[in-house]
């Protein structure tokens, strides 16, 4: 366990789940309007005290116990990653609101083969199109969430 890295992890995950906690989820979520049944933001509650609870520990575990690491905990590969994290999720975001969820889908997910390096379009195409196809067909038809 690497202290300074877990612990800026801890903090950082500390942080939004607050945020989640205090602005997010009672902005998002409308209340019950039956006192006496179960409210609807119970489970985001739940599971973001579960996850502030986990970080916290992360940090205590990390300053107690956590080897000292040398070299910075924030790096340049690092720092790529997040960005094209950030911007993939942007582009799939607005693809799939521009286009809807199947076609939007199928372009992500072939979008993100053709990043990590799957060039044939023979395994490319079936495989987006039946991924995409696969989730629109459960949200759709059997969950009726679509």
């Amino acid at each position: 366990m690497k202290r300074k890295t877990d612990a800026l992890t801890g903090g950082i995950l500390a942080l939004f789940a607050l945020t989640m906690l205090a602005v997010v989820i009672p902005a998002q979520i409308p209340y019950a309007s039956d006192p006496s049944s179960l409210p609807p933001a119970f489970m985001a509650n739940l599971v973001m005290g579960i996850v502030l609870g986990l970080s916290l520990l992360l940090m205590v575990r990390a300053l107690l116990f956590g080897k000292p690491e040398a070299g910075p905990v924030v790096t340049a590969s690092g720092l790529r990653w997040l960005a094209f994290t950030v911007v993939s999720l942007a582009v799939s975001g607005l693809l799939i609101h521009a286009l809807g969820f199947l076609w939007g889908g199928i372009l992500v997910v072939g979008g993100f083969m053709l990043c990590m390096g799957l060039r044939r379009p023979a395994i490319v195409l079936p495989v987006a199109a039946g991924t995409a196809g696969l989730c629109y067909g459960v949200l759709k038809y059997i969950l009726k969430a679509l």
